[in-house]
């Protein structure tokens, strides 16, 4: 016993079982944990590692870029280098027929705004009528602020219309 590899946890069980007369105990079952699969173990000396380790170990995976500043014109750019190239300077760039066009109003557009100009001017002269009610009635004072402070917001609105539509309208 004394010349046997064992440790002090093994011996004892057996000197008790010798010293009793009982038959010796049966060796337990050493169970050693199962590795994980799906770990990667490095080893501590070094070697070539395989595909399969680098990809595992996440070499292959790329932050997305995000950028920090807003695309710019590339058109404006070529524009504004060519003028630098052949002026010296910077041009301003030409205005266009079409774009001239487009800020042409069309018919259908200015019947629009003078039926929406009638409708601010019914709405006035509701609004005095209202007024006029309210003044007989002897409570002219409680509403005359409110009924000003609306017809001006009526009047500022048809000042915000086309000038050639609002002259029209005043008119009336």
């Amino acid at each position: 016993m004394e010349e046997s590899k064992l440790s002090m946890i093994q011996r004892i069980p057996i000197k008790n079982a010798i010293n009793r007369g009982e038959p010796l105990p049966l060796p337990s079952k050493v169970t050693t944990p199962q590795k994980d699969k799906h770990t990667t173990s490095f080893s501590h000396y070094w070697r070539k590692r395989s595909q399969e380790a680098i990809v595992n170990g996440g070499a292959y995976e790329r932050e997305q870029y995000r950028r920090t500043t807003p695309l710019l014109n590339k058109d404006e750019q070529k524009r504004f280098l060519a003028c630098m190239m052949t002026y010296g300077k910077e041009v301003p760039e030409t205005p266009h027929k079409s774009v001239l066009r487009h800020c042409r109003q069309t018919e259908l557009e200015r019947r629009a705004d003078v039926e929406h100009a009638d409708y601010l001017t019914q709405g006035i002269r509701e609004r005095i009528e209202f007024l006029q009610e309210m003044e007989s009635l002897g409570l002219g004072k409680k509403y005359k602020s409110i009924i000003q402070d609306e017809i001006a917001q009526k009047i500022s609105s048809i000042d915000s219309l086309p000038k050639k539509n609002s002259v029209k309208i005043l008119m009336y």
